[in-house]
């Protein structure tokens, strides 16, 4: 029964997510906001591309792929986020 509950709690967050990040702009439209590097970023910034990330499923280009041989390129992704803050 617990694990019903906890299920569908998060499924009602993922809704509230979702919905907030609708308000804004198309998840598409963070994501090519954000990697245009036009525009100044802060750590709410940072946090609306990685929820547009999961929302488009794009995060599985920085996962790895065992049929591919691909290799996790997450470390590289969080090094640019740390790199956007330290400059």
């Amino acid at each position: 029964m617990d694990a019903i509950v906890i299920w569908l709690q998060f499924q009602s967050l993922n809704l509230l997510i979702c919905m907030w990040l609708s308000s804004f702009d198309s998840p598409g439209a963070v994501i090519k906001r954000f990697e245009q590097r036009e525009h100044a970023t802060d750590a709410q910034g940072v946090v609306e591309y990685l929820r547009a990330l999961l929302l488009t499923n794009s995060i599985s280009e920085y996962l790895p792929d065992d049929r591919s041989g691909r290799t996790s390129t997450l470390p590289t992704l969080v090094l640019y986020f740390v790199a956007i803050f330290t400059i």
